[in-house]
C-alpha cells in the first residue's frame, strides 16, 4: 500500500492543493515534505500510505495513533517471541490488536441503543472498507 512520488504529485495537481495544503494535513513540516518530493529525502513506507489515504477521498476519515508498549508486555502476548522473525512479530502484535478492538468494541456495542446502532451501521456502510496500516518497530527504553 502507498504511492510513488510521481503519484502524490500527480493526485496533488489533480485536487489543485499544494504541497502546504498537504504538509499542514500530514501535520509535517513543508521544508520536509518539499525535501521527500524532490527525492532527497526518502519516502516511507508509513508516510505514503498515509498520504494513499490522505488523498483517496473526501469520503474517508483518517485516525492515526501511535502505541508504544515495552517489549517485556509485546513477549507476553505472542508466546515464542525469540524464534519469530519481525515480520511474524507484526503480525502476530497486530492480530493482538484487532482482537483487543474487538473486544472493546463488544463491550461498548453493550452500551448503544438500537437506533444508535442503525445510525454506526449508515456511517459504516458510507465507508470504502477497511484500510489498516500497522507497524511494529523494536524501541529499547529502560524501566523508570
Amino acid at each position: 500500500m502507498g504511492m510513488t512520488i510521481d503519484e502524490i504529485k500527480q493526485a496533488l495537481r489533480e485536487r489543485g492543493w499544494t504541497n502546504k495544503k498537504l504538509a499542514e494535513m500530514l501535520h509535517i513540516h513543508e521544508v520536509t515534505l518539499n525535501l521527500i518530493l524532490s527525492g532527497k529525502n526518502k519516502l516511507t513506507d508509513a508516510l505514503s500510505a498515509h498520504i494513499e489515504l490522505l488523498l483517496n477521498s473526501t469520503q474517508e476519515q483518517i485516525m492515526l495513533f501511535k502505541v508504544t508498549y515495552p517489549e517485556v508486555l509485546c513477549r507476553a502476548w505472542l508466546p515464542g517471541w525469540d524464534e519469530l522473525t519481525p515480520e511474524q512479530r507484526q503480525d502476530g502484535l497486530q492480530a493482538v490488536m484487532l482482537e483487543a478492538a474487538k473486544l472493546a468494541a463488544a463491550d461498548g456495542e453493550k452500551e448503544l441503543s438500537p437506533e444508535q446502532w442503525e445510525e454506526l451501521r449508515a456511517f459504516c456502510s458510507t465507508l470504502r472498507g477497511p484500510a489498516r496500516v500497522f507497524e511494529y518497530k523494536a524501541e529499547m527504553k529502560p524501566f523508570a
